[in-house]
């Protein structure tokens, strides 16, 4: 595979932070602003002598009211869009975090599977320069915090990788015991499945077609266990455009909510350069 693939880390860490700021933005504008006040507050779903015997949220001390909620989370969409745009994109990010944190424990059981892996990005953009590439105006005061982890973009690119590919290793593997995956009826029975059910032409061709369904169910199973061994392989390369058609896929065939954008926001770490980094690179300056 050639090299001329591969992303400058620097470029490699801005798409990170656009994406990773448009996949939270999309998720809470679409799911949970419209039910802000059932997810957070006294009308939420999960009262707050339930939720608060297993976890804590500074959050709690807002519980009662829902202006200072909606403020809070008005707060953090706004740090989402600065993220996205590389406005103060450091100082945004500093702001995110702990929200998205604050948000997710304050309600566990209603925030999604696919934000954790999001809130866990965020963490992951500490130890990365996210100001180098596609921004507004840099973070002045924040200039120290960009060089520090500077050093550190090549092996944050690898264990980001790492992550990924694990993610879709193990979700394979899980799948191995079950005889309908291994039988090859998997997608065909989950296409008839009420919860997942969609009503497109590609749903409708799987349901319609068992052969189909079948090869479709190898091909998945078959992504998902080859994707860490083609990531260890200078293959990495094309991963994310294969996952990016995997993905568009399922969105087509399956109600399966925001995994496509949570982890495809992962993958510029696949094509992140390896070179060893050189502190010579980094720009300080707007």
């Amino acid at each position: 595979m050639a090299r001329g693939f591969e992303l400058d880390s620097r470029v490699a860490f801005a798409a990170t932070r656009v994406l990773l700021a448009l996949s939270l933005l999309d998720y809470n504008l679409r799911i949970i602003a419209p039910r802000l006040d059932q997810t957070f507050g006294v009308e939420s779903m999960v009262t707050l002598e339930l939720v608060s015997a297993y976890t804590f949220s500074p959050l709690f001390w807002l519980w009662d009211s829902p202006l200072a909620l909606r403020l809070v989370f008005a707060v953090y969409l706004v740090a989402l869009v600065c993220l996205g745009a590389g406005f103060y994109a450091r100082l945004a990010h500093l702001v995110a975090l702990p929200l998205a944190v604050a948000l997710h424990h304050a309600s566990p059981d209603v925030i999604h599977g696919p934000q954790q892996r999001q809130s866990l990005r965020l963490w992951v953009l500490l130890f990365v320069p996210i100001e180098q590439q596609w921004k507004i105006r840099k973070t002045p005061f924040l200039k120290s915090l960009e060089r520090g982890c500077y050093d550190f973009r090549r092996w944050v690119a690898v264990l980001g990788s790492a992550y990924v590919s694990s993610y879709y290793l193990f979700a394979g593997l899980k799948k191995l015991p079950d005889p309908a995956w291994l039988e090859g009826r998997a997608l065909y029975l989950l296409v008839h499945w009420t919860p997942l059910r969609l009503e497109t032409d590609v749903a409708e061709l799987l349901r319609s077609s068992p052969g189909l369904s079948m090869a479709a169910t190898y091909l998945a199973l078959g992504f998902e266990l080859l994707f860490a061994p083609l990531a260890c392989t200078r293959f990495r390369l094309v991963l994310p455009i294969l996952g990016l058609i995997f993905h568009i896929t399922i969105g087509f065939t399956l109600d399966v909510g925001h995994f496509l954008t949570a982890l495809l926001a992962w993958y510029p770490f696949l094509m992140a350069e390896r070179r060893s980094p050189a502190a010579s690179e980094f720009s300080p300056g707007h």
